[in-house]
């Protein structure tokens, strides 16, 4: 049978958008939970104390753990590109519904506000990290001079960081088929809410000892 090159031309461009999303869901869901484990485990260091950071940050490895970050920083911005690209390929307009095209807008919206808000915080930190000072970073972390920017900039981005990771996780789930029942895929975004509060809530724990000198809710001072 002959397929006309109209059906043609929209089966390709139907497959063209399902690897964009693919790869979209795919590029958020692995940089940026790993970005989240990497970011805990150097800064929590920091609760127990300067020596504690230094020598968190002073780790053989250190040079791996900070090209890893870059290169996982450089797939979320892929990431956050891609997902433009989706919303307006048609890819989540036409496949999903009008609730599900609006999710990924405030996604998109996020991750962007989060991409900015790190720009910000790593200009501040700039100099600790080329100087590979981690007695300077953490100065720099603990000075009152760039707390009300490292605060302002830090929860906005964490929020926004936390709120694009739950909904990464559920594109990834059902991009890939992962899950396809919708009983199954109501828990799996509670499990995704819940996680990303989480991360949220550490977060803003490890933060505070350095705006404030001591954590919030749960770790040592100093």
């Amino acid at each position: 049978m002959n397929v006309s090159p109209a059906h043609s031309s929209v089966a390709e461009r139907s497959a063209g958008e399902h690897r964009v999303a693919k790869a979209h869901s795919l590029l958020g869901i692995v940089p940026l939970a790993s970005v989240a484990i990497v970011h805990l485990w150097q800064l929590s260091a920091g609760i127990e104390g300067r020596d504690a950071f230094e020598q968190r940050m002073n780790i053989p490895a250190l040079g791996v753990v900070w090209v890893t970050v870059g290169l996982l920083g450089v797939a979320f911005g892929a990431h956050v590109v891609l997902g433009y690209i989706r919303l307006r390929g048609g890819a989540v307009r036409s496949q999903e519904c009008r609730v599900a095209r609006g999710n990924a807008q405030l996604a998109w919206g996020a991750g962007f506000v989060a991409v900015c808000c790190a720009a910000v915080h790593v200009n501040i930190i700039w100099p600790a990290l080329v100087l590979r000072d981690p007695l300077m970073l953490y100065g720099i972390l603990r000075s009152d001079a760039a707390n009300y920017v490292l605060l302002a900039t830090y929860l906005i981005g964490v929020g926004a960081f936390s709120l694009h990771l739950s909904e990464s996780v559920l594109d990834f789930a059902t991009t890939w088929e992962i899950v396809t029942r919708p009983a199954t895929f109501r828990w799996v975004r509670l499990a995704a809410t819940l996680g990303a509060a989480a991360f949220f809530i550490i977060s803003v724990n490890t933060l505070s000892h350095y705006v404030a000198g001591r954590a919030l809710f749960f770790g040592g001072g100093g």
